[in-house]
């Protein structure tokens, strides 16, 4: 049974902390946010006691932002009181009906006070009243990254190529696990990746010059920022190369070869056969567009398609064909 009335008081939970910069633009009137640490202390909070003379021993008041927010009656959002025990115990009152703070040996009633606690689903409350009300609170929904991410950067949602990401995840997910295990795996896309990939795709869009975000600037970001740690193998950066081109075409002529590039490659073979194709192939295909092979599967062991004519690697025996020096 509840020994207290949480009349002022409001509990969400939350997983991430995205989670919450979302749930704080949804807000209709703008609440005070008080972020909370462990060095917090109550004085702080209330009345912010100082001297005001050294030479007559003399201590003013301020009245703060939570006080005169407290006194009439706008939303209060306190954030990270899970890491500070001792301000949990000083604010328990608050949970009480009127809500009150013991400050300086005097009780200060808020009968108009709203608070709103965030609150992190995995910490253990020792408060019997925040514990309390924490046990009714309601979860806040799971945040959407995407949006939260093109709101921080200044861009439109659908202009991050969130279909593409998941595929490029997908493909490196589905290497066997004999050829990346001595590489890292990709970058996880949280806030903080989706960050590092727009501001990426951001900078390379400045350094054009360009007045729009195109998917060349959004593979750049993509092969610096998630793919880069497939460096240690070179086939498999190549592989990753040609997918993310394959998934993010330009707009215009993809059906290009550059000869002086395959000229390169093969310079210091001996002869062209299907075995060495075979074994560099993704090497080879950088030096072609996107367009140029139709059936190209995004397979790291086997880039035909099955029953399909021709194949992606009868496609390039072709082209070696043409281009040998």
């Amino acid at each position: 049974q509840k020994i207290f009335g949480h009349p002022a008081v409001h509990v969400v939970t939350f997983c991430d902390e995205t989670q919450i910069s979302e749930w704080v633009q949804t807000q209709g009137a703008s609440p005070l946010i008080i972020r909370v640490t462990d060095q917090t202390h109550l004085g702080q909070l209330f009345d912010d006691l100082h001297i005001q003379s050294e030479r007559t021993p003399h201590f003013g008041r301020h009245v703060t932002q939570l006080q005169q927010a407290l006194q009439q009656g706008r939303e209060v959002v306190i954030l990270g009181l899970e890491k500070n025990p001792g301000l949990q115990q000083a604010l328990e009152s608050l949970c009480c009906n009127p809500p009150s703070v013991m400050v300086n040996g005097s009780l200060l009633n808020y009968p108009k006070a709203r608070l709103c606690l965030l609150w992190p689903e995995s910490k253990h409350c020792t408060s019997l009243p925040w514990k309390e009300a924490i046990q009714s609170a309601d979860p806040l929904p799971e945040a959407d990254i995407w949006r939260s991410a093109a709101s921080r950067h200044g861009i439109d949602r659908d202009q991050i190529p969130k279909t593409v990401l998941n595929k490029i995840y997908e493909i490196y997910g589905n290497i066997p696990n004999g050829i990346t295990q001595t590489i890292r795996s990709l970058p996880a896309l949280t806030h903080g990746g989706l960050d590092n990939l727009i501001i990426a795709a951001q900078q390379a869009q400045s350094h054009e010059g360009s007045d729009a975000l195109k998917p060349r600037h959004w593979r750049k970001a993509i092969n610096s920022v998630l793919t880069h740690c497939t460096r240690q193998h070179p086939s498999v950066r190549d592989f990753m190369k040609v997918a993310c081109e394959k998934l993010l075409p330009d707009q215009d002529n993809q059906e290009w070869v550059d000869p002086d590039q395959l000229a390169q490659y093969l310079r210091p073979l001996k002869k062209i056969d299907k075995e060495y194709i075979q074994t560099n192939f993704w090497h080879l295909a950088r030096a072609c567009g996107p367009g140029v092979f139709k059936t190209l599967k995004l397979d790291f062991t086997r880039p035909n398609l099955w029953g399909e004519k021709p194949g992606a690697t009868d496609v390039l025996c072709a082209l070696l064909v043409c281009h040998a020096p």
